[in-house]
């Protein structure tokens, strides 16, 4: 058992393993949007940028019809994309992904185990219903209702969960918590959606209780222990996000990273100012794969077999007997 705590940090590039959207991608969806059918101004400005939180951060301030319009369209997306995402991916063996976060936990406890994450979708509702450690959402009463998140299509009216201005963020021991640090698409407020989008998230996570307690809980966590973090699909193009993995680079952290992007091009953004200068991040990596999911827990194997992509990582994390 070791000192250091094992975590989680994901972002889109892990709901791209089941065919999700990437920004981008959401970007060009967006222009054919009915909810921007006669909005030539908000189609204009993506079809030009290609980047629909820039845009929609150029109308936050103002909160017009044009922000409003966009973020129904948004949201409308994201139902879109969770549709893509409820399939199986035939590459990826569930049982093996499953297999990893549950030795995670395991090698946590008492933990808890957690997965922080940026997806504001519903990839690990759907897609991790059969692991040992069920995956638990702090602050949320009653508990997402795993068994209608297999393949079922969402339901804003059945589905939708209610998120107290209150939140109690109480874990027991030996559990794994999602904490989507970005809100998600399903999640309302006294009927506001609470999902972050756009240039001011970080303002915009003070708006909502159970965020601004999950950012906190992230940063503290990160900051104050030694940690080994695996990170799926996350860009780094959130100022605010790399603030945090800044301050723990400072203090102990190793990093385990999981992306297609090559390790060449992330090294340049970790160098942009742009995004926060994360210079010290490339010593910290003890592990890339720049390889999708299938790759790594491959479903044409038996269950004992192992990748080399993920011998790499459980060599590094010092979890050989897996």
């Amino acid at each position: 058992m070791s000192d250091r705590s094992i975590t989680f940090l994901t972002g889109a590039g892990l709901s791209k393993n089941w065919g999700g959207f990437l920004a981008h991608e959401l970007s060009a969806f967006l222009i054919s949007s009915d909810e921007l059918k006669d909005n030539y101004q908000v189609r204009e400005k993506l079809m030009v940028t290609n980047d629909y939180e820039k845009v929609l951060g150029e109308y936050e301030r103002y909160r017009d019809g044009n922000y409003y319009a966009l973020m129904e369209a948004i949201l409308s997306a994201f139902k879109a994309h969770d549709a893509r995402i409820a399939s199986p991916n035939p590459r990826l063996s569930l049982p093996k992904f499953c297999r990893f976060l549950d030795k995670i936990n395991q090698e946590n406890r008492p933990g808890p185990t957690y997965i922080f994450t940026l997806n504001q979708d519903l990839v690990l509702e759907r897609h991790t219903q059969n692991c040992d450690s069920q995956i638990i959402f702090p602050g949320l009463h009653p508990q997402p209702k795993w068994a209608s998140y297999s393949q079922t299509e969402f339901d804003p009216d059945k589905d939708r969960i209610l998120v107290s201005k209150t939140p109690d963020l109480h874990l027991e021991k030996n559990t794994t918590a999602c904490v989507k640090l970005h809100g998600s698409f399903d999640w309302v407020q006294e009927d506001q959606s609470i999902l972050i989008a756009g240039r001011e998230k970080e303002g915009r996570i003070k708006d909502f209780p159970i965020l601004e307690a999950y950012w906190k809980l992230f940063e503290d966590y990160l900051t104050t222990r030694p940690i080994d973090l695996i990170v799926i699909g996350y860009s780094f193009r959130d100022p605010h996000v790399n603030k945090v993995l800044y301050k723990a680079a400072k203090n102990d952290l190793r990093l385990y990273i999981i992306d297609t992007t090559t390790s060449d091009v992330l090294c340049e953004r970790w160098m942009s100012k742009v995004y926060e200068n994360l210079g010290v991040l490339p010593g910290k990596v003890q592990s890339y794969c720049p390889v999708p999911l299938g790759d790594i827990f491959e479903l044409h194997t038996s269950l004992a077999d192992r990748s080399d992509w993920l011998n790499g990582i459980l060599r590094r994390l010092d979890l050989g007997g897996y």
